[in-house]
């Protein structure tokens, strides 16, 4: 009897087990590029006409903003430090310290959709990777 016992209970802990290891997500929502889609590379936002952003993440957490505008004179640009946690993007001015936050960020391997904490409700941007 009691060996009888021992194989069912065995066996039904082997079950759990398995259960268990095959319902288990990953909880890493934040892969950096180990499923091919890295935040990481430059990125191109257009925002008007001879107008656009072109924002660089480098592996090492530090990247630059450039922006171009031809209603203002041309170029303009700043380094930043970024971080990246549960679809939250956070990039901090080397400079003075600023911070901006995008949120409901998604990547692939073409395209970067965030949206951007404006202060006004958000705005959502579309991003297009860059060669």
């Amino acid at each position: 009897m009691r060996k009888v016992m021992f194989k069912w209970l065995a066996m039904f802990l082997a079950v759990v087990l398995c259960a268990g290891v095959v319902s288990c997500k990953d909880d890493d929502d934040d892969d950096n590029g180990a499923s091919g889609n890295s935040i990481v590379g430059t990125w191109r936002y257009d925002f008007g006409y001879n107008a656009y952003a072109l924002m660089t993440f480098n592996e090492d957490l530090t990247g630059i903003y450039r922006e171009y505008d031809e209603e203002d004179g041309g170029w303009w640009s700043y380094t930043f430090t970024w971080l990246q946690n549960n679809g939250k993007v956070m990039v901090i001015d080397d400079e003075d310290g600023y911070g901006d936050e995008y949120y409901n960020v998604t990547v692939t391997a073409t395209k970067l959709t965030w949206t951007y904490n404006n202060g006004y409700g958000g705005e959502k941007q579309v991003c297009t990777r860059q060669q």
